[in-house]
């Protein structure tokens, strides 16, 4: 199994895992709806939920969509290598493809911290603590989306290959 192959079956995988997680986080997405009627005491209407609720969807099957279709895109962009080492090319990817699972997974710890502050007058040192990792998770997700041919060169130094 060459690069490409390996590409596309990765960024295949990670469009599965998106729509499942999209599948499983509409009902944490009508609780929080829930827990916003109790701190503003009023009733959203059904229409306000259906339309979240379908443009959350929409949006995460449109993009589960869209990685199917990179996926075949990397099969045909991706010169063909022969040997079974990973190239910089599939190496700058999955730095990148790291890069967005920090991102995301840090944006959901700092959504998380948020919404406990807005309960919590006097704030925990604990969430401000999360709040700084997430935060640094963040930063790391940042620079390995977007240069991620210098933690290619840091990570091929760490390992006595530079």
């Amino acid at each position: 199994m060459n690069t490409k192959e390996i590409t596309a079956i990765a960024i295949k995988f990670l469009a599965i895992w998106l729509l499942v997680q999209i599948l499983l986080q509409v009902p944490s997405l009508l609780l929080v709806f829930n827990n916003i009627e109790g701190y503003v005491e009023k009733e959203f209407p059904i229409n306000l939920y259906v339309s979240v609720v379908g443009s959350f969807l929409f949006i995460g099957s449109i993009a589960s969509y869209l990685l199917f279709r990179v996926s075949n895109s990397v099969l045909n962009s991706i010169p063909n290598t022969s040997n079974s080492e990973p190239g910089n090319i599939s190496q700058e990817f999955l730095m990148q493809l790291g890069g967005t699972y920090f991102i995301i997974s840090s944006l959901m710890v700092i959504l998380g911290v948020i919404t406990s502050i807005r309960v919590q007058v006097p704030t925990e040192f604990t969430n401000n603590l999360r709040f700084l990792g997430a935060f640094f998770e963040l930063a790391v997700g940042f620079s390995m989306l977007i240069k991620s041919n210098v933690w290619v060169l840091w990570f091929a130094k760490l390992r006595g290959r530079a």
